[in-house]
């Protein structure tokens, strides 16, 4: 049966609970009455895609933040000839942990390096680690993610899709789970003119497609790649739909909440102003044209970029796993929690003039 659905929006100014806006004022005090810190105190979390833009400020937050959290678990994959723990001694010598580091290093023993891979049964995790992950994790935050619009369909279908399957089967083993956080896209269904916090229908299978790729040939995919993604602009935001459907076809019995924000820039405060680790996308536009280097581009001055701060979005990942886990009444227990995470979100009690167009002053 499709699992109920509980709206549920949050963002940095205003929260809606069950249809009530709430001011953020509030929501603190809801926060700080209920303890988020209190929550993940003294207890382990797991994360996926920790060595990415997103995962490494999640991963700063919460052992900065919340000194009392148990073990952090991190899943890392050996790439480009570097094992898992240099990549993740490269990680922690990354700018994102200075601050941290000037107060104490003691947070680095929480840190627990998880060997494994998105595309392997069980994360890849070996027999040892796959048991203290099922013994002691509460929450999962699962990040990990292929972000290349232009990555070939097999690549997305086994990070995006084939990734999140293992991911629920992990999960599945863990005795004191309270909550999964998935995040997905603010444009998995942007094929769509208008998108609320609901699942919308999919017509396709991901297990069916998931299943045919194992007999497929690269070139195979590859040519029914445009009969499969259709309206979808590429494979990322296609695969992402996917994963979506995935979750409400087979995972609605769990504690399950998905976060779907759009264009996640620049740090807008943590762990330091601005703080980004690559010059891509919008931030290469921006510092392209902070730098006097871009003089003129096109732009349609109706339409909004949507670009929201990646510790405005973390924070919030964090926030929707305490309100997975503790606010019983808004989840029911075969639904599956939906939160966009937007600047538009911004606006909620401002009307739009349209579609494009940016608020009425």
């Amino acid at each position: 049966t499709k699992p109920k659905v509980t709206i549920f929006k949050v963002n940095f100014l205003i929260c809606t609970f069950s249809g009530d806006h709430l001011k953020m004022s509030q929501f603190k005090e809801m926060a700080s009455r209920n303890g988020i810190k209190e929550f993940y105190a003294g207890k382990s979390v797991f994360v996926t895609g920790a060595t990415g833009f997103m995962g490494k400020v999640l991963l700063e937050k919460l052992v900065r933040s919340i000194p009392e959290i148990g073990d952090v678990y991190i899943l890392v994959r050996q790439k480009r000839g570097k094992t898992s723990k240099e990549r993740v001694d490269d990680l922690l010598s990354s700018g994102v942990f200075h601050v941290l580091k000037e107060r104490s290093t003691d947070w680095m023993e929480k840190i627990k390096v998880m060997e494994g891979a998105l595309e392997q049964p069980d994360l890849g995790l070996n027999e040892e680690n796959l048991q203290r992950v099922s013994n002691n994790v509460s929450v999962v935050f699962h990040i990990a993610a292929t972000i290349k619009f232009d990555a070939p369909m097999r690549e997305s279908l086994d990070h995006n899709v084939l990734g999140l399957k293992h991911a629920i089967e992990v999960a599945r083993k863990m005795k004191k789970l309270e909550a999964f956080v998935h995040t997905s896209t603010a444009y998995s269904h942007c094929d769509r003119r208008h998108i609320d916090e609901v699942f919308y229908p999919c017509d396709m299978d991901p297990n069916d497609l998931l299943d045919a790729k194992k007999w497929m040939t690269d070139q195979q995919l590859e040519l029914l790649t445009p009969s499969l993604v259709k309206e979808m602009p590429n494979t990322y935001t296609f695969t992402k739909k996917l994963a979506e459907e995935y979750l409400r076809k087979e995972a609605g019995d769990l504690p399950i909440a998905v976060c779907r924000p759009s264009i996640v820039g620049a740090a807008y405060k943590e762990p330091v102003d601005g703080w980004v680790d690559a010059i891509t996308g919008s931030t290469g536009l921006i510092a392209a044209y902070g730098k006097g280097l871009l003089k003129v581009m096109k732009l349609d001055m109706g339409s909004i970029a949507d670009i929201i701060p990646v510790d405005l979005v973390d924070n919030l990942i964090i926030a929707i796993g305490w309100i997975t886990a503790v606010d019983k009444w808004a989840i029911h227990p075969s639904g599956i929690q939906l939160h966009s995470i937007t600047i538009q979100l911004l606006y909620m009690d401002r009307p739009l003039s349209n579609r494009h167009s940016l608020p009425h002053q």
